[in-house]
């Protein structure tokens, strides 16, 4: 989540899904992030934490929940990449009197201060081709748009029933006693206990009735990220490969994105050496064709 800072996205998160190749958003096009200065840069940044003991040595690998809210609550680690809903379940579990977390804006690097990119479009209801050929389809087109995306199924799936859940007065929105003093908070307590704000069943979402489930704090960090210029910015775009080529590009990509998890390792707990090892790692990648692998992305874009 860190890389955008640095101008790059690669790895198993990766926002291209390429794994090694990232967008160049000043000239519109993929570029060979896996074996640019751009990582060593942060390889080097983040191989300094490690070394310091600043990055937790399990952090790579996979963790679940009460491992990870143990570690924050005990004071074990001090930093996190998570949701603001989840602060509440960790601050209630702490050991120590007046445990606080606090969320932050995207912090600046070397490229500036960018999250993750994310797209614009949430998600939505597929059809199997065979529903489209019923005579009833237009019913079930307009049943299930009634729903999920009516003004009505919008502010159920958000905020729950009227009378149960919250009531409105005047366009204000207050939550009932059991959810605003939920110890996880209101917007983690109303998914968990009453199925809102979950994304497989909200496909409306508007901003300013989600922030009536969080504080006037996280409603300061969102204003903070309004105003950041390309704080989050867009997902790359697609390729539209034909069969042969999707085949070559598989072909490529997946010896390329295996090689660079085991060299991400080397590096980053010093197993490797940036200084004396950086171009043998690139040369494996170049034999890889990792710069035909980018061309063929960038050709497909013409």
């Amino acid at each position: 989540m860190t890389m955008p800072s640095f101008g790059i996205s690669v790895g198993k998160n990766g926002s291209s899904g390429t794994n090694v190749l990232s967008w160049d958003y000043t000239n519109n096009e993929y570029f060979a992030a896996a074996t640019s200065d751009e990582l060593k840069e942060y390889l080097a940044f983040f191989h300094k934490l490690y070394e310091e003991g600043l990055l937790d040595p399990e952090m790579a690998d996979p963790i679940d929940s009460d491992t990870w809210s143990q570690k924050m609550a005990t004071g074990y680690s001090c930093a996190t990449y998570a949701y603001y809903d989840q602060i509440g379940g960790v601050e209630s579990a702490a050991a120590q009197e007046g445990f606080k977390l606090q969320m932050y804006a995207p912090l600046a690097g070397p490229s500036g201060a960018h999250h993750q990119p994310k797209s614009s479009l949430g998600s939505g209801i597929m059809f199997p081709a065979a529903t489209a050929k019923r005579d009833d389809f237009e019913r079930i087109v307009r049943t299930i748009d009634a729903m999920f995306f009516s003004e009505e199924a919008a502010k159920i799936w958000c905020l729950g029933v009227e009378g149960q859940t919250y009531t409105e007065d005047g366009g204000t929105i207050t939550y009932s006693d059991e959810i605003l003093n939920a110890a996880d908070g209101v917007y983690k307590y109303m998914q968990v206990q009453y199925g809102c704000g979950s994304d497989v069943t909200q496909m409306v979402w508007y901003n300013a009735r989600e922030m009536t489930k969080y504080d006037e704090n996280y409603a300061k960090i969102n204003e903070q990220v309004a105003a950041m210029d390309t704080a989050i910015q867009d997902i790359p775009p697609s390729v539209n490969f034909d069969d042969l080529q999707a085949e070559d590009a598989s072909s490529l990509q997946t010896p390329l994105a295996d090689n660079l998890e085991v060299w991400l390792d080397g590096f980053l707990t010093g197993t490797k050496s940036l200084e004396t090892d950086w171009d043998a790692y690139v040369g494996e990648m170049n034999n890889l064709q990792i710069e035909s692998f980018c061309q063929m992305y960038n050709d497909a874009l013409k």
